[in-house]
């Protein structure tokens, strides 16, 4: 999921809530817009806001990673990443990891990543093209 700018219904929706704005309807279109903007002091702020208001939520996680990760800080990133995945992991969130990694340098540990898993999810095509490409370069 990328940043994209708040839409018109997103606008009235935080109107309506404005009373709760860490309702996740209300912030995540905020977090969107302000990452889409280039607010990076707002986008991390709102994101730490988020964590704090929903502890242990892994969808939370990987929106606080993700925040982190666009706005340069792919070691918070993978600390949030690698709490969500204590919930659940999929493709989608094994890429994300794979990016904190290869951002913080660490390209055997990206590649380890993802040896794990397509050995677990021989199915994965995402996960293996990946690998792929990371064995290509």
């Amino acid at each position: 999921m990328w940043p994209v700018p708040v839409a018109e219904e997103d606008a009235l929706t935080a109107w309506r809530y404005a009373a709760d704005p860490l309702r996740l309807d209300v912030a995540v279109p905020r977090l969107r817009g302000a990452l889409a903007g280039g607010q990076a002091e707002e986008a991390r702020g709102l994101a730490a806001k988020l964590a704090a208001r929903y502890p242990g939520s892994a969808d939370v996680e990987r929106l606080v990673g993700d925040t982190a990760l666009l706005t340069g800080d792919p070691g918070a990133a993978l600390m949030h990443y690698r709490r969500a995945a204590e919930v659940r992991t999929d493709a989608a969130l094994v890429q994300a990891m794979v990016a904190a990694e290869r951002a913080l340098g660490r390209q055997d540990e990206a590649r380890t990543l993802l040896v794990r898993r397509v050995a677990l999810n021989p199915l994965d095509r995402r996960s293996a093209l990946l690998l792929a490409g990371l064995a290509a370069r």
